[in-house]
């Protein structure tokens, strides 16, 4: 099932339904929700769609980049130069965060 939204009241007021179509209902459309805006209606139909964890996501990569390349930045200064290598080389956690820079960067 694929949800979206529809202009449903139009003068003076306006409102957006969010719903789906079911073929098995008498009325073909059913609703979930209704909202004053497109743009809510849009987060709505993007959440029940399962995209919303990736717009949030997407919108707050360049900060978890940052705090991620930070975070690496500090453990190497904690670990020291004679560590820092092996360290970051060997940790499962460091091959991660790596992986995770190196995703982001490309």
């Amino acid at each position: 099932m694929k949800y979206y939204y529809k202009r449903t009241e139009f003068s003076p007021y306006c409102l957006y339904t969010v719903g789906y179509d079911d073929p098995n209902d008498k009325f073909g459309w059913v609703p979930e929700s209704d909202h004053d805006t497109a743009e809510e209606a849009a987060d709505r139909v993007a959440y029940l769609n399962g995209s919303y964890r990736k717009a949030k996501l997407e919108e707050a990569a360049p900060d978890l980049l940052e705090a991620l390349i930070e975070a690496k930045e500090l453990i190497e200064i904690f670990h020291g130069p004679d560590l820092w290598d092996i360290y970051n080389n060997q940790s499962p956690e460091m091959k991660r965060i790596n992986q995770a820079i190196k995703k982001a960067t490309e």
